[in-house]
């Protein structure tokens, strides 16, 4: 144990911290057995610092941190800060961020990274001119890193194959099959939060749906005035055994969304490791015009690069700091996988030279982007930066363009007159950000 500090000795400072003041007010006082700063009035800018560290003695550090918060909704800056020089600069280590008050909250780091090093200060920072109180109860340093918890927790027990799978939520009547699991977290502890809202129907009946009676519901308990960002995901256990199409669609709605993190659809071989899909339910969406409108997002497992041979695991996720339906949230309905999904469907009509031809593409995203692609070298694979084409190389993009609102794009094309007696290979692929979905492929000999 290098630091075992609990503010409750005869003097205060303790022997060997340091108080740092710029004057403006008593800055860090001795409270109870605790060191305390409270700030009615003024620019204050103070730290209070440790004694020196000697972290040359190991290789793993752990900081320990339990402390209290008043009037949080006017903090300034809380800041726990690290020195390496001798308290002539400090590094930011951490940010006190809670959006409420508490007594006895927790902060653990991990200090590992700066073994090796013998002269360590750490410092609790305070900047503030109104109200806002932070008390530091207890302040350990020992050889016990914490445990960085998972990003979901809870896993499904079982797996479903998943070709042909789909989730319409009507069926489930509240109750959370094996093959699912239900994470309802504090997004910056991981810990689970009783106003999380990861709603199939085991809360209350769907707000909201788009087909049949009920959709999975994600943000902050409906009615919350405890304002603070939970993070909730939808687990799902999949087979691969028998996987013919890697693709899935699923309808979302909206409620006024900020891009973060946890946002999105993810992938996993092993529960810890979660590879993006879609991400920023806003845009994949098509934008704050189509608030609290049910749209269609498909997405392809392919584009993960991941081998898929096993057991997986599929996460439907969001975090939100207000409750759901109200300034923000996502529901999620018809969740369809493999072969239960629309393929995107291409055709080519009259294809000849000097002529105009007809390219048209069904079965995409409302306003998703697409590119029609091109090759004269043959039917490929070749690698693209979307993913495998089924056209040769080298090849060329004929048009971008966004899809209709009924999943449709079309471009007419003039046909040069000396191409004609030429074997095309042609391929349209939906671009989802990390990766593409692609059309059926055609090879056409121009008439």
């Amino acid at each position: 144990m290098l630091l075992d500090e609990h503010f409750d000795g005869a003097s205060f400072p303790p022997t060997d911290w340091v108080e740092l003041n710029n004057g403006v007010s008593l800055g860090w006082e001795a409270g109870v057995s605790r060191a305390v700063h409270a700030d009615w009035f003024g620019a204050n800018d103070n730290r209070l610092v440790s004694p020196s560290l000697d972290l040359s003695t190991g290789s793993s550090f752990g900081f320990h941190l339990t402390y209290d918060q008043l009037f949080a909704r006017y903090r300034d800056q809380n800041e726990v800060e690290i020195s390496l020089d001798g308290g002539a600069t400090f590094d930011r280590l951490a940010v006190i961020d809670t959006p409420f008050d508490g007594v006895g909250l927790e902060l653990d780091l991990d200090l590992s990274a700066y073994a090796g090093q013998p002269d360590v200060l750490l410092a609790f920072r305070y900047v503030g001119d109104f109200a806002n109180e932070w008390s530091v109860d207890r302040v350990v340093v020992d050889d016990q890193p914490p445990v960085t918890p998972p990003r979901w927790p809870a896993l499904p027990t079982t797996f479903i194959p998943w070709e042909g799978y789909c989730e319409r939520f009507d069926a489930l009547d509240g109750v959370v099959p094996p093959h699912v699991a239900v994470n309802a977290l504090d997004a910056e502890t991981r810990q689970p939060d009783i106003e999380a809202w990861c709603n199939l129907g085991q809360n209350a009946p769907s707000m909201v749906s788009f087909s049949g009676v009920a959709a999975l519901e994600m943000g902050l308990e409906p009615g919350s005035t405890n304002f603070h960002r939970v993070a909730n995901a939808l687990i799902f256990g999949f087979d691969a055994t028998g996987m013919q199409n890697t693709a899935f669609e699923l309808m979302v709605w909206q409620s006024g969304e900020e891009l973060d993190p946890d946002d999105g659809v993810f992938l996993s071989v092993d529960g810890l490791d979660w590879v993006p899909l879609r991400t920023d339910w806003e845009r994949v969406t098509g934008g704050p015009q189509y608030l609290r409108e049910w749209r269609r997002v498909g997405g392809d497992l392919a584009t993960a690069g991941l081998t898929l041979s096993g057991n997986f695991y599929l996460a439907v996720s969001q975090a939100d700091d207000f409750p759901f339906g109200s300034q923000d949230g996502v529901a999620i309905d018809d969740l369809c996988c493999g072969g239960a999904v629309e393929p995107l469907n291409y055709e080519i009509q009259n294809l000849r030279g000097g002529e105009l031809a007809r390219l048209r593409v069904t079965g995409l995203d409302r306003d998703a982007f697409c590119s029609f692609l091109y090759s004269l070298a043959g039917p490929g694979p070749t690698q693209t930066p979307y993913g495998l084409a089924d056209i040769g190389s080298p090849y060329a993009t004929l048009a971008m363009m966004d899809a209709d609102r009924y999943g449709e794009a079309a471009l007419d094309v003039l046909v040069p007159p000396s191409l004609t007696g030429t074997m095309i290979w042609t391929q349209v692929v939906e671009i989802l950000g990390t990766g593409g979905r692609f059309s059926n492929p055609l090879a056409e000999l121009v008439q």
